[in-house]
């Protein structure tokens, strides 16, 4: 194999395969990424066994072929290579590759790239076809309030996606907090339509996508679902199972209902959580009553905090208290002028929505108050 290709070309792919390969992996070979030069490209994949990614970039191709070299190595010698064409070639009879730029020589120890399991192929027609800066919106809302860690419900660290049409539904939760979007809030959502997507794979799908509308393809092949933006397919395997009707716990009516300033409203979360994030963590409590909105939080190692806002309510007063990190990045998700707020109890969910955008809502489970 021998190929010629462009450092400011590879160094952004690479980039991307790198945060899919294992850190840790039962077999060696995961942690390498397989490069194929053939027919004036060159095509770079990386996978975990759950997720792929696949990119191509243009290069000069002398000799067509394949290698499996180690990324960590095999990125961080590109980073350290001045800008400019780099030849790479390899030997048939041996694993490895090797790589010159001006007066440098560099080789790489590999492994058989015949030993790399099988990336599965975007098929030649594509279920659906949205734009680029729908799906990452759609995901920017929502893979923030999914489950993580690996004590989490493996359910729970997907997010829940009904396509319709042009449109889609996303609903994600770790039982404590609730994001749904809707690039139409009329749709209907027929659970037996909806599919689980990881939320890490949706992540680095964001990751990819642009704000433009260019096209992103979607297909799925049995228990996989397979996104193509550009040059870059990513194929993940999909969440056995279904969300439970986490939206039946919305409760049907709202007593108290505010409307505050989105921005006002945020920065003094963030005052107040200087307070609240103490270890161990402590609530933040909101006491909404007639024009005011107070936010306070106490904390025996740190101090105390309060902050009045002004607001405009309708129903009775109310003392509500929340996770303030889960608050504060439920809140970040909007951009809007003003949020209504729609409280209903202690023990019930509260939503948070834009009243002049309703695709988003953010909800979240109180915490129980000390007495």
């Amino acid at each position: 194999m021998r190929f010629t290709v462009n450092h400011s070309q590879l160094t952004p792919a690479l980039s991307v395969l790198a945060r899919i390969v294992p850190s840790r992996s039962v077999r060696p070979i995961l942690s390498s990424i397989l490069i194929q030069a053939r027919d004036g490209h060159l095509t770079l994949a990386a996978t975990d066994l759950e997720t792929a990614v696949v990119t191509t970039v243009p290069a000069l191709v002398n000799e067509e072929g394949r290698a499996a070299i180690p990324s960590r190595y095999l990125s961080d010698l590109v980073k350290r290579i001045p800008a400019g064409n780099l030849t790479w070639a390899s030997d048939s009879t041996a694993s490895g590759i090797s790589v010159t730029w001006e007066h440098s020589e560099f080789s790489l120890h590999g492994y058989d790239p015949e030993e790399y399991p099988p990336i599965p192929h975007f098929p030649p027609q594509a279920d659906r076809v949205l734009p680029q800066r729908v799906l990452r919106h759609a995901f920017a809302h929502t893979v923030f309030a999914a489950a993580q860690g690996e004590s989490a419900r493996a359910l729970l660290t997907g997010v829940e996606v009904l396509f319709s049409g042009e449109n889609l539904f996303a609903l994600a939760t770790d039982g404590f907090q609730v994001a749904a979007y809707a690039t139409d809030p009329s749709i209907t959502r027929p659970r037996d339509s909806a599919i689980v997507i990881p939320a890490s794979v949706l992540q680095e799908l964001s990751r990819t996508l642009n704000e433009t509308d260019d096209p992103c393809d979607i297909a799925q092949q049995g228990n996989q679902i397979l996104f193509r933006a550009g040059s870059t397919h990513l194929v993940s395997r999909l969440l056995e199972g279904k969300y439970f009707a986490v939206l039946d716990l919305i409760p049907k009516d709202f007593p108290t209902v505010t409307h505050i300033a989105r921005d006002m409203l945020f920065s003094a979360c963030e005052r107040v959580s200087l307070v609240s994030d103490a270890e161990p963590p402590h609530p933040i409590t909101m006491t909404v009553e007639g024009d005011h909105l107070e936010l306070s939080a106490h904390s025996p190692e740190v101090g105390s905090a309060k902050e009045n806002i002004g607001c405009r309510t309708m129903g009775p007063s109310i003392r509500i208290g929340f996770n303030g990190r889960q608050l504060i990045e439920g809140l970040r998700r909007f951009a809007g002028l003003e949020l209504k707020i729609d409280l209903s109890g202690p023990t019930t969910l509260a939503r948070f929505v834009d009243p002049a955008d309703g695709r988003l809502q953010f909800m979240q489970m109180p915490l129980q108050m000390p007495v």
